[in-house]
C-alpha cells in the first residue's frame, strides 16, 4: 500500500508541476497575442491617422496607453514567474504580490501619461485626477488583500466552495480513498 500511495503522490505531484508549466505558457502566448494585435491596431489606426487628420498625430495616444497595458502583460508573463518553488501556497502568495506590483506599475505609468496628456491639451482643467483617484481606491483594495488581508480565508473559502461544487454537481467526493483504489 505504501508504494501505491507514492507513486499516486508522485502522479500528483506531476500533474501540479504540470498545471504551474502550463499557467506559464498561457501567460506568454495571452503576452504575444497581445502584441500582436497591438501591432495590427496600432498600424491600422495610424493608417487612419495619417490619411485622414493630417498634422494631429492623435495615434500617439493609444499607442502609448495600450504599450502600459503591455508592459503589465511581459512582466506577468516573464518578470514574476515563480517556477521554483515547491510549495503551492508560497507560488500561491508570490502569485498575489506579483499581481499587485504589475497593476502598480501600469497605475503609474498610466496615470503619469494622463497627466502629461492632461497638461498638454488642456491644462486649465485637471481631469486626470478622477481616474487617478478611483484607480488608486481599486489599487488600495488589491494592496489590502495581498499584504494585509493576505488572502488567507480567500483560500479557504474557494476550497471549501469547489468541494461543494464537485459534490452537488458532479456527485463527486474529493475525498473518498474508495474510488481511486479501484
Amino acid at each position: 500500500m505504501p508504494l501505491k500511495r507514492n507513486l499516486q503522490e508522485n502522479h500528483a505531484d506531476k500533474l501540479k508541476y504540470y498545471n504551474i508549466a502550463k499557467k506559464v505558457v498561457q501567460n506568454r502566448m495571452v503576452f504575444f497575442f497581445h502584441v500582436s494585435l497591438y501591432c495590427t491596431v496600432i498600424m491600422f489606426l495610424l493608417i487612419i491617422n495619417l490619411m485622414n487628420f493630417k498634422g494631429a498625430y492623435w495615434v500617439v495616444w493609444p499607442a502609448v496607453f495600450w504599450a502600459i497595458a503591455l508592459i503589465g502583460h511581459f512582466s506577468s508573463a516573464y518578470v514574476f514567474v515563480d517556477v521554483f518553488s515547491k510549495n503551492p501556497m508560497q507560488i500561491e502568495r508570490y502569485a498575489r504580490r506579483a499581481s499587485f506590483y504589475i497593476h502598480l506599475i501600469v497605475y503609474i505609468l498610466t496615470n503619469l501619461a494622463m497627466v502629461f496628456c492632461n497638461l498638454k491639451h488642456k491644462p486649465d482643467y485637471f481631469w486626470a485626477v478622477y481616474p487617478i483617484m478611483g484607480w488608486g481606491i481599486g489599487l488600495f483594495y488589491h494592496f489590502f488583500f495581498v499584504f494585509i488581508f493576505r488572502g488567507w480565508n480567500i483560500k479557504k473559502w474557494k476550497q471549501k466552495k469547489t468541494i461543494y461544487i464537485m459534490k452537488k454537481y458532479f456527485d463527486i467526493d474529493p475525498f473518498d480513498e474508495s474510488e481511486s483504489s479501484e
